[in-house]
């Protein structure tokens, strides 16, 4: 008969208890943290804001890039107008660079990249629209001047007279291509003397029909001024244009005279009749600002 059998002791090993997000004993339990299954937490204190001051650099930077719109102008008040775009420049460059090396100590850095923006695109801008500018107008000058000369070689007297007249003295009627019917037609029109007879006996008037009338004659030395003409009622702009002219006629030495001849041209911005947003620009020769000196040749 076989023995029963005996119960033996297995010893059994008691479960860990995690104590992954229990509170630990004396602590207030303030800021509870539920924890999911996978370990990450599903909340998280909010993170403590700090006051942070708008820079007062980046707002007057900002407040003098406003300035830099009056680069647009021809001639604004108190200083140059390429130089209206440089104070907000500055300012808001300074600004930027202290906000960037002071982080999460001012605010505005957004402040100064607009100062920065909106000061770059008036100046370059406006800097590029008048350097354009003179060379378009310089190329018509230029063109001009040959076209004088033009006149000038072929003994054009009328056209040569009329282009030194105002646009708007020329506008409304054609003046007569007879030198007499015209000198006639100056005389009804004008209250200050005839000037047609004028422009003849002037020393710019001499040089061009009696002492040098071929464009061989004419040798150009450059561009010796140039202006933005900034009236209301005529704004434009006006050259200057050196000349160095040898005569064909002989003086009782023996030798022609030289002259230095500056001519003054001037280009009038005049409205269109055929739209009132578009403007024309007409050209004519200043006879009085024109000056006529005997060249000192060695």
């Amino acid at each position: 008969m076989s023995e029963p059998l005996k119960p033996t002791s297995v010893p059994v090993k008691a479960p860990e208890i995690s104590t992954a997000g229990a509170v630990e004993p004396g602590r207030a339990n303030d800021q509870p943290r539920f924890r999911a299954y996978t370990g990450v937490s599903a909340y998280l204190p909010a993170e403590e804001e700090t006051y942070q001051p708008i820079s007062g650099w980046a707002t007057a930077g900002l407040v003098l890039s406003l300035f830099s719109i009056f680069c647009w102008m021809d001639s604004p008040p108190l200083f140059s107008a390429r130089a209206w775009w440089l104070p907000g420049l500055v300012v808001s460059a300074w600004a930027w660079r202290k906000i960037a090396q002071a982080p999460h100590t001012l605010a505005g850095d957004t402040l100064a990249r607009l100062g920065v923006a909106f000061s770059l695109i008036n100046g370059l801008g406006a800097i590029t629209a008048q350097e354009v500018t003179y060379w378009v107008v310089r190329t018509e000058a230029l063109r001009f001047a040959q076209e004088i000369l033009d006149y000038v070689h072929l003994r054009k007297e009328r056209e040569l007279f009329l282009a030194t007249l105002e646009p708007e003295s020329r506008r409304y009627k054609e003046p007569p291509a007879d030198r007499d019917r015209l000198i006639r037609y100056f005389e009804s029109q004008s209250r200050m003397g005839n000037p047609v007879l004028g422009f003849e006996s002037s020393p710019l008037g001499q040089v061009m029909l009696k002492y040098a009338p071929h464009r061989q004659n004419w040798e150009f030395r450059g561009i010796t001024g140039y202006e933005v003409l900034t009236d209301v009622s005529r704004p434009g702009y006006r050259f200057r244009l050196l000349y160095r002219v040898r005569s064909d006629m002989e003086e009782k030495d023996g030798e022609p005279p030289v002259f230095d001849v500056e001519l003054s041209l001037v280009c009038q911005r005049l409205s269109d009749t055929r739209s009132r947003w578009k403007t024309r620009r007409e050209w004519f020769l200043e006879n009085s600002p024109s000056s006529v000196r005997l060249a000192s040749v060695p």
